[in-house]
């Protein structure tokens, strides 16, 4: 027990290494993403930092050249440290500024602490006034860590891969999720999918009939969000049932050179699945632009028949049923497939 005690006293007695001890934990139960690159170049400034004042603090000179030259780069750190505490207690991170304030102190009472015991006089004044400048940029690498810290909301695991469903925060503390697929022994990631439109009834849903992993909505609007597989694809609008069928409108998108610039081509398939979203395979219908438009099905149920049709203006685009029918330019009626 003494043993981890002393551990612990050794941690917190130097913020830096258990700073880092906190990227590696979060490095191994995360994939890695943008804001966690950002974290690491935080964490090196202060890094940098540290060693800096471990050199000149040997120095009365440069000790009080250092106070008088960081006050203003301590004084910006502060600011917007507290700022962001202010801001993220507006979006309702309440819980996050009281870690945010425990941990701060915890790194900061200790070194402040050795420094008071090793030293005496004007030699541990100075030092402790080196130390207190460096102490909001601790605050924000502590702050970053802690409003940025992902959330798994689930995960799974599919032949060789691993998939995440994370949720985090942006620069405007704007929540938003990413779907990533990681190679099992290696931290490989990639970001499939992303929205700021978040539901917290989001899951992985496998399909190993078709060998597709999907991100899926939950009830009562229960719909796909995007699939992984060897046609990846992402959704519009909600899922509509006719019959024992659940259909759903995917899109796939592709860039074509056009004159000096590059020209996006959406398409827009008519996928059918079983009611329990398994076995979802596209239908004969598919409708192609050169933009993204919200669209959403209807369900005719005294034709027996599913329309698409653009949010836009309410332009009907096909109808799928026993006569399929076209009535815009764009849309075709393929060979249904087997």
């Amino acid at each position: 027990m003494q043993k981890v005690f002393l551990l612990l006293k050794w941690l917190l007695s130097f913020p830096i290494i258990t700073l880092g001890i906190f990227y590696i934990f979060r490095l191994i139960l995360f994939p890695i993403d943008e804001s966690f690159i950002w974290g690491i170049i935080l964490l090196a400034i202060y890094l940098v930092i540290t060693i800096l004042v471990q050199l000149l603090s040997k120095s009365q000179t440069w000790s009080i050249i250092w106070v008088i030259a960081f006050i203003p780069i301590a004084s910006l750190a502060s600011f917007y440290f507290f700022w962001f505490t202010i801001y993220s207690e507006e979006h309702g991170a309440n819980n996050n500024t009281l870690i945010l304030i425990i941990g701060t102190l915890l790194l900061a009472i200790f070194p402040i602490f050795k420094i008071v015991k090793e030293l005496s006089g004007k030699t541990s004044i100075l030092r402790i006034l080196v130390f207190i400048t460096t102490l909001p940029v601790l605050g924000l690498n502590i702050l970053y860590y802690v409003n940025y810290f992902p959330t798994v909301v689930d995960k799974a695991e599919f032949k060789n891969f691993k998939y995440y469903i994370v949720s985090l925060y942006n620069m405007d503390y704007h929540p938003y999720f990413s779907f990533y697929k990681c190679e099992k022994w290696s931290l490989h990631c990639k970001n499939l999918y992303g929205s700021y439109i978040w539901e917290r009834t989001l899951h992985i849903f496998i399909d190993k009939a078709n060998n597709e992993v999907s991100i899926m909505q939950g009830e009562p609007l229960s719909r796909f969000i995007y699939t992984d597989s060897q046609n990846s694809r992402w959704y519009e609008g909600y899922s509509e049932q006719l019959k024992n069928h659940i259909y759903q409108i995917a899109v796939n998108s592709i860039s074509e050179p056009c004159e000096s610039q590059s020209c996006d081509i959406y398409t827009y398939t008519l996928y059918e699945c079983k009611t329990d979203y398994t076995f979802c395979n596209p239908t004969s219908m598919r409708y192609t632009i050169s933009d993204e438009i919200f669209m959403y099905l209807e369900v005719n149920k005294a034709t027996n028949e599913i329309n698409l049709y653009e949010s836009y203006d309410d332009t009907l685009i096909f109808t799928y049923g026993e006569h399929p029918r076209c009535y815009v330019e764009g849309c075709e009626i393929l060979e249904e497939p087997k």
